[in-house]
């Protein structure tokens, strides 16, 4: 049997607390991601609460309602095990079904990948997403993996599961560098199934939806980081790495930095928002982040950021599943139905190509309605 969560005692930042560790295709995972109190520890790859009374009830009531995880586990030297309050629990040897070699193999792309400065983001993606694979098939050397295997995954896991095709083109990325840069291994690309390429359009906000959302949060500090997002067009990302002196405020500029494929760019900035982030800073003396964290040398949480938008959306009243990159659509979709040149629209967002940004026609309201059904001319 798989016991797929161990629970150990962490101290964060001098903070009592306790690591939740587990695979993405385990029971507990879409619980655990959406509890308000849990914090994603991307160094170290596990969750992590606060030592509380609401805490220690939420891990209880996991175990509980799942009585086949309620196990300490031990991996390699280092023995997990439920924390004493919760009572004595048999310890299992975890079985390691992947293997030493695997892992080293595994170990070494992660280390390529961030030696050629792949975002922190995308290399947990690739190991997370190689190891739930490896690990449903036992795949203990890579010399034993066929490309029928991955064939199954996806007809047997990836679509079954209704899985989004960035996932399944993920993994199939993640293979592509691990047999063929670390394994040195003759790869035939056709032999890896790439879903078809989707064609979606962007999900875009009305300019009375935006202000619905931006007037529903009563937090000064909240509504401001959104502001700036929809101000400015940026990724949520863009936003969370932004630092006091990214501001030019006598050009009444933002310059970002390091944003998506390395590139910097620069945006304006309405100088409201200059006046309002000046007084916010005020409080925030010393932070190395424009927006920190709990702490003033850390950036605020990415998680945080998207479920203060979803408090937004309920707020509002807004029944559609927005996410937080809507904003950004509906910036670049607004610019152009104010009449803003596209290659000026291209710039500002960090697109390599105005083929990327022409996909905003298609959902510009303006355009749409100075096209006349031939209805009319009859």
């Amino acid at each position: 049997m798989h016991y797929s969560c161990i629970v150990f005692q962490f101290e964060h930042v001098g903070k009592p607390g306790f690591g939740l560790k587990f695979y993405k295709d385990s029971v507990f995972y879409e619980a655990v991601r959406s509890h308000p109190l849990v914090r994603w520890m991307m160094d170290d790859l596990f969750w992590w609460f606060p030592d509380n009374t609401e805490s220690r009830q939420f891990i209880r009531g996991l175990f509980n309602d799942n009585p086949q995880e309620r196990y300490a586990i031990r991996i390699g030297k280092i023995s997990y095990s439920l924390p004493d309050w919760y009572g004595p629990i048999p310890l299992l040897q975890y079985l390691d079904v992947i293997g030493p070699e695997t892992r080293d193999e595994l170990n070494k792309l992660s280390y390529w990948m961030q030696h050629r400065r792949y975002s922190r983001v995308s290399v947990s993606n690739y190991i997370n997403t190689l190891q739930s694979f490896l690990r449903r098939y036992h795949v203990k050397n890579l010399s034993e993996l066929e490309y029928e295997t991955l064939i199954k995954y996806n007809r047997e896991y990836i679509i079954e599961r209704e899985l989004s095709s960035s996932y399944q083109n993920t993994l199939a990325s993640a293979l592509k560098l691990l047999l063929g840069v670390v394994e040195n291994r003759p790869f035939e690309p056709d032999q890896i199934e790439r879903p078809r390429r989707e064609h979606k359009l962007p999900n875009v906000l009305s300019k009375e939806e935006v202000k619905l959302i931006l007037n529903a949060l009563k937090n000064s500090k909240h509504r401001l980081m959104l502001r700036i997002i929809y101000a400015c067009g940026l990724r949520a990302g863009e936003l969370l790495n932004l630092k006091p002196d990214d501001i030019m405020r006598d050009r009444e500029l933002l310059h970002i930095k390091n944003a998506k494929g390395k590139k910097d760019r620069i945006v304006p900035i309405p100088s409201v928002l200059i006046a309002e982030i000046d007084a916010y800073r005020k409080y925030q003396m010393g932070d190395v982040y424009l927006f920190s964290g709990q702490h003033k040398h850390e950036p605020y949480s990415s998680r945080s950021l998207q479920i203060i938008f979803k408090d937004a959306i309920l707020r509002a009243g807004i029944t559609r599943p927005a996410t937080l990159h809507w904003l950004r659509h509906s910036y670049a979709t607004h610019l152009l139905e104010r009449g803003t040149d596209i290659r000026y629209i291209q710039e500002l967002l960090g697109h390599n190509s105005t083929k990327t940004t022409m996909i905003y026609t298609h959902v510009s309201k303006k355009a749409l309605i100075e096209i006349r059904s031939p209805l009319e001319d009859l």
